[in-house]
């Protein structure tokens, strides 16, 4: 009988029992809590708001000019870890603004990681600078990522806004 003849009819897997013993079962379960599956790719995503915002994990300050602002995502990368991506998308347009240009960088200014662009309509995404490659080695230390962002009005005329950084990176403290 060839298998285009195998009918829900002729053949039943459900009725199929295989007897295992107490002794087998209890083999079986400490066989697999004895494995670890450890995924050593983690995702961090942190929000900054507008000058104002109260749901966001940071937000820029309100002042009447248009100065460059640093958000600190201080200690967001363990130590011998390695970043694999960075990227910014916003969430929510920001109102007020004419522009806002923002670079990632590994440190205040800096943009090692995301070249300055404007991100202030909903859904722009902001790539890492060296897409496709790692831009950093391991540290023996904690990393910081440095958000800047320069606003084309002045900071206190902005109502609405939010983006979020989009970390991901390869964590290797538990292996």
């Amino acid at each position: 009988m060839g298998i285009e003849r195998l009918t829900k009819d002729r053949v039943s897997l459900s009725k199929l029992v295989v007897p295992v013993t107490a002794d087998k079962m209890n083999e079986v379960i400490d066989t697999l809590n004895s494995l670890t599956a450890v995924s050593c790719l983690k995702t961090i995503r942190k929000t900054i708001g507008f000058p104002g915002a109260t749901t966001t994990d940071y937000k820029f300050t309100s002042a009447e000019n248009t100065t460059e602002q640093v958000v600190i995502l201080r200690n967001i990368i363990p130590a011998r870890a390695r970043i694999a991506d960075i990227y910014l998308l916003t969430d929510r347009e920001f109102v007020g603004a004419t522009n806002l240009s923002v670079d990632v960088g590994s440190a205040s200014g800096g943009d090692q990681y995301i070249a300055a662009a404007d991100i202030v309509a909903k859904n722009a995404i902001l790539p890492m600078a060296a897409a496709g490659a790692f831009v950093t080695s391991p540290s023996a230390s904690v990393l910081h990522v440095y958000v800047n962002a320069t606003p084309g009005a002045n900071w206190n005329l902005h109502t609405e806004g939010q983006l979020s950084v989009y970390i991901i990176y390869i964590d290797v403290t538990d292996l």
